[in-house]
C-alpha cells in the first residue's frame, strides 16, 4: 500500500484536493476510470472510493483516512492485481504532491437548454450569458473554474442544476440540458438589451416580451449571479425547495393519463417544496407534554405559508392535496385506478375528496401554478 500524508484543514480543502488529484491522474496516466463503490469504515476512520483504473494492467483501490469526518489526513492506494512496484509508488506519491500545486483554470461552458413552455429573453452578467435560440431553446454560457476540462464540465452541471431549478420556479416551466460544450474562451455578452418584468403577482400567465420570450425579474437575474459567484450556496433552502418544484414539473410533463403513480409523486414533491420553503421563516417548535419531544407541525406551517400569500379557498385546495399526499406516502393510496378504456364507469370511494373513484390520473397543473406563486412570494419576501 502507498500512503501519502496530506493533512487537509477542512472539507472544502479536502474536496478541492480530490478534484485536483483526479485531474492530475488523468493527465499523468492518460486515464482514470472508476469502479465507484464508496463506503466508510468508521471504526478505522477510512473512506473507500472504490477502484481506479489508470492503465490496462493497473487497478488501484483508493481510499482516504480522516480524524475529523470529511477532512483528509492521508490518501491511500492499494494494488488490486498485485503489489505496487517502487516506480509506480513513487509516481503516485508525486501525483498527490502535484495535486496540491495544480491551479484552477477558468473554463467557459455552453449548454443548450430546452424549456417546456417558452424560451427566456436574453440576459448577461459577469458570470453568465443567457441567449434565446427560439423554439423553447436557450444557450446558457457560464464560466467555472476546474482543474481540467472534465472537472470543469462536472462543476458546471452542479451550477446548471441549481440554476435550472431556480428558473423553474421563476417560470413554472421544466428544463433539460441537451448538450454541453467546453472551451477556454471569454463570455460574449448579448448585444440585445435586457428587459425585465415588473409583474410580481402572476400565477399562470407568465410575463413575456413582444417576441414571446419569458421575462425575468431583475432580482432573479441577480440571484443567478449570486449562485455562480458562490454567494448563494447549493444547500440554500430556496434552492432545495426549487429542486422539489422542478422535479415535480418535470414529472408532470412526462406523465400520461394511464400513469398510476407519477402524478401522485409530483404532488408529494410540490408539498415538499412548500415544506422546505417554510425553513426561511423562524420557527420554534412546541413540545409534547407526555414525552417532551419537539412538535414541528409541518402541515400547519405549510398551510400558514399558503395563508400568508393566498386566500382561504387556495389554502383549502392545498390542504386537500396535502392530505392526498399523506395517504399516498403513508398508506399507499393512489389517486387513480388508471383503468379508463374510453368509457367512464362511475363508482364510489368514500376515502377520496370527491367521494368517487378516479379512472384517470389528473395532472396537478393548477397545484403547480399555486405552489410556484407561493414560492415566488417567499423569494420576494425573504431573499430578494
Amino acid at each position: 500500500m502507498v500512503t501519502v500524508e496530506v493533512n487537509c484543514q477542512s472539507i472544502e480543502d479536502s474536496n478541492l484536493l480530490l478534484r485536483a488529484l483526479w485531474a492530475e491522474c488523468r493527465e499523468t496516466f492518460s486515464k482514470c476510470a472508476w469502479q465507484y463503490i464508496p463506503h466508510r469504515d468508521g471504526e478505522r476512520g477510512i473512506v473507500h472510493f472504490g477502484f481506479a483504473n489508470i492503465d490496462m494492467d493497473t487497478l488501484l483501490e483508493v481510499s482516504v483516512s480522516y480524524q475529523r469526518k470529511g477532512v483528509i489526513r492521508s490518501v491511500m492506494f492499494e494494488g488490486v492485481n498485485g503489489v505496487i512496484n517502487e516506480e509506480l509508488a513513487s509516481e503516485l506519491t508525486q501525483v498527490v504532491r502535484r495535486a496540491f500545486e495544480r491551479p484552477l483554470i477558468s473554463h467557459t461552458i455552453h449548454a443548450k437548454i430546452n424549456s417546456t413552455l417558452l424560451d427566456i429573453a436574453p440576459y448577461s452578467s459577469e458570470h453568465f450569458v443567457l441567449m434565446p435560440l427560439g423554439k423553447k431553446e436557450n444557450l446558457f454560457s457560464l464560466q467555472v473554474e476546474g482543474f481540467d476540462r472534465v472537472d470543469a464540465e462536472a462543476e458546471s452541471l452542479k451550477f446548471l442544476g441549481a440554476i435550472l431549478d431556480f428558473l423553474a420556479v421563476c417560470t413554472n416551466s421544466a428544463f433539460v440540458v441537451r448538450s454541453l460544450v467546453v472551451d477556454n474562451g471569454e463570455l460574449i455578452p448579448n448585444v440585445e438589451p435586457a428587459f425585465f418584468s415588473d409583474d410580481f403577482d402572476w400565477i399562470d400567465e407568465s410575463p413575456a416580451d413582444e417576441k414571446g420570450r419569458f421575462l425575468l425579474w431583475a432580482n432573479q437575474k441577480e440571484f443567478i449571479e449570486k449562485i455562480l459567484s458562490k454567494e448563494i450556496l447549493m444547500a440554500h433552502p430556496f434552492l432545495r425547495a426549487s429542486y422539489h418544484f422542478h422535479a415535480a414539473q418535470t414529472l408532470l410533463k412526462s406523465a400520461t393519463a394511464r400513469e398510476r403513480v407519477l402524478n401522485d409523486i409530483a404532488i408529494v414533491l410540490f408539498m415538499s417544496a412548500l415544506e422546505v420553503g417554510t425553513e426561511l421563516y423562524p420557527f420554534e417548535p412546541s413540545h409534547c407534554d407526555a414525552c417532551g419531544q419537539p412538535i414541528y407541525a409541518i402541515r400547519q406551517r405549510v398551510l400558514d405559508l399558503a395563508r400568508k400569500f393566498t386566500n382561504a379557498q387556495i389554502v383549502q385546495f392545498i390542504d386537500a392535496f396535502y392530505s392526498q399526499r399523506s395517504k399516498f406516502l403513508h398508506a399507499g393510496f393512489l389517486s387513480t385506478d388508471a383503468n379508463y378504456v374510453g368509457t367512464s364507469i362511475p363508482q364510489l370511494d368514500p376515502s377520496s375528496s370527491t367521494g368517487c373513484r378516479m379512472q384517470v390520473s389528473i395532472p396537478p397543473i393548477v397545484l403547480g401554478e399555486r405552489v410556484g406563486f407561493i414560492l415566488r412570494k417567499v423569494y420576494m419576501e425573504r431573499i430578494a
